[in-house]
């Protein structure tokens, strides 16, 4: 499996493999100016994670075949922490596909995670860490009395 170590240290990102600088360099300012300021440190985590792994595996990250982020989001959804607990949860994932989108976009290519494949990866991992709903106890008549028995509505318009 490869390093998908959530939380990499800031300085390992360089500028030049950030999410968000178009090609040229352009328009770089409205398209970090597009996304909040937290979007922008995830897509920038997410794709130093993804260009780093692409390196490493010999895959070309822009412009990366759909089958280049299936393959990705598959290892790093097998990616385990100590704890035994896995490393990205199926949000992280999909989150990650979106910055890899994203940086497709920008560039003016295709987005890969948009694909047929890469959709049915993300659905597997979906599936495959599905946990059951929590199901909470119905609200009953005596409960709604109860809420509404403390609301003040003195004053409001009657009809």
């Amino acid at each position: 499996m490869g390093d998908f170590s959530p939380g990499w240290p800031a300085d390992r990102a360089r500028k030049a493999d950030t999410v968000v600088t178009a090609p040229g360099g352009a328009d770089s300012h409205w398209l970090r100016a597009g996304l909040a300021p937290s979007s922008r440190r995830a897509y920038d985590r997410d794709w130093t994670v993804f260009t780093s792994w692409c390196s490493r595996t010999g895959h070309d990250a822009l412009p990366a075949a759909p089958a280049t982020v299936a393959r990705f989001l598959t290892e790093a959804a097998a990616t385990v922490r100590e704890d035994g607990r896995h490393a990205h949860t199926p949000a992280t994932l999909a989150r990650m596909i979106s910055g890899i989108n994203f940086a497709h976009q920008a560039a003016g290519l295709d987005q890969p995670g948009s694909s047929v494949i890469v959709r049915a990866a993300m659905r597997a991992v979906r599936r495959e860490r599905a946990t059951p709903a929590r199901r909470m106890r119905a609200m009953l008549l005596t409960d709604l009395e109860v809420a509404h028995s403390g609301i003040y509505i003195a004053g409001w318009p009657t009809v």
